[in-house]
């Protein structure tokens, strides 16, 4: 898992999916904030967390 302290959650799974990445679970809220998983070309899943203070879009 790794964090977006400055969010824009929804441009960087909106980035991922225009390249081809598989998004698992779209963004969703989680305790504190929102998260979003996609798959690395192995099969890994991978998460992201931003802050709920954050703004999910930046761009």
């Amino acid at each position: 898992m790794f964090e977006l302290p400055d969010g824009g959650i929804d441009d960087a799974v909106t980035a991922l999916a225009e390249k081809g990445v598989t998004i698992v679970t779209p963004v969703s809220h989680a305790p504190g904030g929102w998260s979003a998983e996609f798959a690395d070309p192995d099969n890994h899943q991978i998460s992201m967390y931003q802050p709920g203070d954050a703004p999910r879009k930046i761009n």
